[in-house]
């Protein structure tokens, strides 16, 4: 039995370090085909699980491999890489990087012609699908399709953003941004204020609900405009409606504030009775 046990282990190791192998040498063959200058990493650095561990196999990979192979490409597999280093790596490697991993082939450009041939050739070079699907939580949309359905959602959104909606939401955003003033001014006595964050996130909130919805929503002790019905009276009410637990100001807000704790738990979970505020919050929302 034992025996038999290390057989198979030793199989899959072989078979494992094989692939590894064979993947790295393809993968370097390609790259050099290119004639684009290339770097050998052991993972993909952009892949979600090397993210999560940089800081474990990183520093082994330095430990392990002599300088020269991992000192000009090392700062590319840091996690945000590009918002940390910004245009630093392509300064000292060129427009192009290519990292050549096991499993993958990656470019990294900073090219200007080359982004606006691949942004303008959407057939030739479609998303990868299967990285937006955690985004489906509300059906199919413009962000996770391609092809015909991608111009389909296209046609439908693209009439939205035009000078007449733009200029809405500014004039929008300055009454919001009035309204928010008055009520700091209405309720921080001592010219104090301890709630920036929370307000301009809700006023960005009360931005977005008169835009994409029509419902203008207001600050506490904020008359509602003269042209308010009675749906605009409901939905902008403090008070849950009947049969609800939240407003709708509260619904938005809390999708947004929670987006991943109900992008990433499974809805049986999240409908549990659970302790955690989070999660008894995020199943309200569900």
């Amino acid at each position: 039995m034992l025996s038999t046990i290390l057989l198979v282990t030793g199989a899959f190791v072989a078979w494992w370090a094989f692939k590894v192998i064979n993947g790295l040498r393809n993968n370097i063959a390609r790259a050099k085909s290119t004639g684009i200058p290339y770097h050998v990493v052991p993972v993909n650095p952009i892949n979600n699980l090397a993210q999560m561990l940089a800081f474990i196999w990183v520093p082994l990979w330095k430990l392990l491999v002599p300088k020269k192979y991992w000192e000009d490409i090392v700062e590319v597999c840091e996690h945000n890489w590009q918002f940390k280093r910004r245009f630093e790596p392509f300064a000292k490697m060129g427009d192009n990087i290519l990292i050549a991993t096991p499993f993958t082939l990656t470019m990294h450009t900073a090219s200007a012609d080359i982004i606006a041939d691949i942004t303008s050739r959407r057939d030739d070079f479609p998303k990868p699908l299967e990285h937006y699907g955690i985004l489906n939580l509300f059906g199919r949309n413009i962000v996770t399709t391609e092809g015909a359905l991608w111009r389909m959602h296209r046609k439908v959104t693209s009439p939205s953003f035009n000078e007449k909606n733009s200029a809405l939401v500014f004039r929008d955003a300055i009454e919001q941004a009035q309204g928010m003033t008055d009520h700091w001014l209405r309720t921080q006595k001592d010219g104090s204020f301890q709630s920036v964050e929370h307000d301009t996130m809700l006023m960005a909130l009360h931005i977005i609900s008169y835009a994409g919805f029509g419902l203008r929503l207001v600050w506490p002790g904020q008359p509602l405009p003269a042209y308010a019905d009675s749906k605009m009276a409901r939905y902008a009410s403090f008070e849950p409606p009947a049969g609800h637990n939240l407003t709708f100001a509260e619904t938005i807000g809390g999708v947004l504030h929670h987006l991943l704790v109900l992008l990433l738990t499974p809805t049986a979970i999240l409908s549990m009775n659970t302790n955690l505020e989070e999660g008894d919050i995020a199943a309200q929302l569900t």
